[in-house]
């Protein structure tokens, strides 16, 4: 799971430092504006009055071009500069900002909120350097200006500079000891240090001094949970939830975790007594769908993901969700067209196409999944999925021609991704095209070394042509390391010390591999082979035994079988 970020992001900065009401760029950020004496200020003023009804009635482009005028007859003023730096902060046009908050450093180079909207427009862009040299100046201007610290110090913890990020708020606490954010974002930064007591004196000092913190209630309870200090994180938001029962958030917090330690009862009724508080809270809800799916009980997940659905129809994840829900329940129609009514702009599209061909081919219908697929990739070629899951239905239908072609379109599409040649490799394998398949998977390990599923095919394929043994060993040695316990890359190395004749290593792994996927006929199969060449009779026929029992369709078994004097199975 991704890392909740430390850095405030630049339009909210804007807003919380200079906005003193409600709203955004959809409203002036002052009153007024430094009045400058001359002729020029009146028509300033009917500019800026002009740009702020518009504002106010959300024509952004209509207020920019305003204010650009007020600026011509204004150009000292730096209220000007910021409410337009502002607006196009609201656009989108981070390099306008840029431009003209350093076009304002040349006009106003004594002004410290000037180099603040700047660093913070710089470190949006991931400018860093520049980034701290803007705020760095500030501080030059005002030494003890708080805003310039708490960012740089969130510059310096997006940046992993964790002992420089500290430095910034044990600067800014020996000024004033019991500045809450400075003490909140330390005491996170001491918890990425895995310097834990002072960590958790750190949250608690915070929630001394600002009690309803919810923030850092959640953030004291996943503390402890990363100790695997359970009942502690769960008294923790309990204590909180006591305390503001009508906060709805660390609710959720605290049933996400109940769910994941599969104490079900509790988090429904965490669940249920949200929802009492909070009949029409969407998060409540879809969390206690999300909840039902979890424990298959769909038709109470259809009913709530349904509602919702009704609720914010264009929301795509919404629809994925009920199609889901649906394809559990054993509603495969309404689970296609849930599915096919997710929207091609939407992130889920190439996944709900995917399901909707998979549904289609599953009831037989392998035409019309072939004809889905294939109209979904003509909309979306973003989606690696969509390239993989065509070519296996080509592939199924008998056609590896098409299948190798859809791969390589996508291989084309996406030449950074490791899944499409190895696709590929494995179509080439199996139609006996050895030296391409390896091409393919040297290829995937040029891109991602550690790749283990190529560096177990490679050395699978090796082992059981009987080339290059101690090449093959030293690849499935390493796959073995990035993916230890595996019972496949077990196999593998237990077939490379058969085709050494080093049996009793042979018999371990493959033993190991074995009781690691018990359900598999190949693995059983290579084990029978070990014993049977090692002269152990008995132990070869069971293992060959459970391997014709998980593949009655086996030619060979039978024969091994008898070859053994066990008879005819």
């Amino acid at each position: 799971m991704r890392k909740r970020t430390f850095y405030i992001p630049f339009l909210c900065f804007l807003i919380g430092a200079f906005l003193s009401i409600s709203g955004c760029a959809t409203a002036p950020l002052r009153e007024g504006f430094a009045a400058v004496p001359g002729r020029g200020d009146a028509k300033a003023m009917f500019h800026y009055s002009v740009a702020v009804q518009y504002m106010l009635d959300g024509k952004l482009d209509e207020a920019i071009a305003e204010l650009e005028a007020a600026r011509r007859y204004d150009e000292k003023s730096v209220d000007l500069t910021i409410e337009l730096a502002v607006l196009y902060a609201e656009k989108g046009n981070s390099e306008k900002v840029i431009a003209i908050l350093q076009d304002a450093t040349r006009r106003h180079p004594r002004e410290p909120m000037v180099y603040l909207l700047l660093g913070g427009a710089q470190a949006v862009r991931k400018e860093t350097v520049q980034a701290e040299r803007s705020f760095r100046k500030a501080l030059e201007l005002d030494r003890d200006n708080e805003t310039a610290w708490l960012h740089l110090a969130a510059l310096y913890t997006e940046s992993h500079e964790y002992e420089r990020a500290l430095a910034c708020y044990d600067r800014l606490l020996k000024v004033h000891p019991d500045h809450v954010a400075s003490l909140y974002y330390r005491a996170r930064i001491l918890r990425e240090l895995k310097r834990d007591e002072e960590a958790e004196a750190g949250f608690r000092k915070v929630l001394e001094l600002r009690p309803a913190f919810e923030a850092a209630w959640i953030d004291l309870g996943q503390f402890y949970e990363s100790r695997k200090q359970t009942e502690k994180a769960v008294e923790t938001y309990r204590r909180f939830m006591e305390q503001y029962p009508l906060r709805i958030g660390i609710r959720l917090r605290l049933a996400e975790m109940l769910i994941r330690l599969q104490r079900f009862d509790e988090a429904e009724q965490v669940l249920q007594d949200a929802l009492k508080i909070d009949p029409d809270n969407r998060d409540v809800r879809l969390t206690l769908a999300l909840f039902y799916m979890e424990k298959k009980d769909n038709p109470r997940a259809v009913d709530l993901l349904e509602a919702l659905v009704q609720e914010e129809p264009a929301e795509a994840r919404l629809r994925y969700l009920l199609a889901s829900a649906y394809e559990d329940n054993g509603d495969t129609a309404k689970a296609i067209a849930a599915y096919g009514d997710v929207t091609v702009k939407s992130e889920f599209f190439g996944n709900a196409r995917v399901r909707m061909a998979m549904l289609q081919s599953k009831a037989g219908r392998k035409e019309e999944a072939l004809q889905t697929a294939s109209q979904a990739l003509e909309k979306r070629k973003d989606y690696p999925g969509l390239f993989l899951y065509l070519a296996s239905l080509h592939e199924e239908m008998k056609n590896p021609a098409a299948a190798e072609k859809v791969l390589r379109q996508g291989m084309a599409a996406h030449p950074r991704n490791v899944d499409l040649p190895y696709s590929l490799g494995v179509l080439f394998e199996k139609s006996s095209r050895f030296s391409e398949s390896i091409t393919l998977m040297e290829g995937i390990l040029a891109i991602e070394p550690d790749h283990a599923d190529a560096l177990n095919f490679i050395g699978y394929s090796y082992a059981e042509r009987g080339l290059r043994l101690d090449e093959a060993e030293r690849l499935i040695r390493k796959a073995l390391k990035v993916k230890p316990g595996n019972g496949y890359i077990t196999d593998s190395l237990g077939w490379v010390y058969f085709k050494k004749n080093d049996l009793g290593k042979a018999i371990q792994y493959l033993r190991d591999a074995a009781l690691a996927v018990p359900d598999d006929p190949t693995i059983a199969e290579h084990l029978g082979d070990a014993f049977a060449k090692a002269g152990q009779k008995e132990e070869a026929l069971s293992a060959y035994r459970k391997a014709l029992h998980l593949n009655p369709s086996s030619a060979d078994l039978p024969r091994k079988i008898r070859e053994l004097g066990g008879g005819n199975p």
